[in-house]
């Protein structure tokens, strides 16, 4: 599978990242792959529920953007002083809508 061995194959959920990323999309993340400003990754904040976000850190704020046209969609900003814990789960290395794998 593309010469990845630390791979998953979710189905995504939620409109955060439409248009770019479809809402039931089958989302392929490598979560050995090192997380580059601007990619896009899935996260967990405190342990909530794992999102898929784009990501910038500048290594005192981390910067979590939606990608939606969709205005009910904040920026997520952390500093380090909020002590808030992000589990980085991988990077999205590619996609495929649900309907194109029937």
């Amino acid at each position: 599978m593309c010469g990845l061995t630390h791979a998953a194959l979710p189905e995504g959920r939620g409109r955060l990242h439409e248009p770019g990323l479809p809402e039931g999309c089958h989302i392929f993340i490598d979560s050995a792959q090192h997380q580059l400003n601007g990619s896009v990754a899935v996260v967990s904040i405190d342990g909530a529920d794992y999102m898929m976000c784009r990501l910038y850190n500048t290594g005192r704020t981390v910067v979590l953007p939606p990608d939606s046209w969709d205005d009910c969609y904040e920026d997520i900003v952390m500093t380090r002083e909020d002590e808030h814990a992000v589990k980085y789960v991988g990077t999205v290395v590619c996609f495929q809508p649900a309907e194109e794998m029937k």
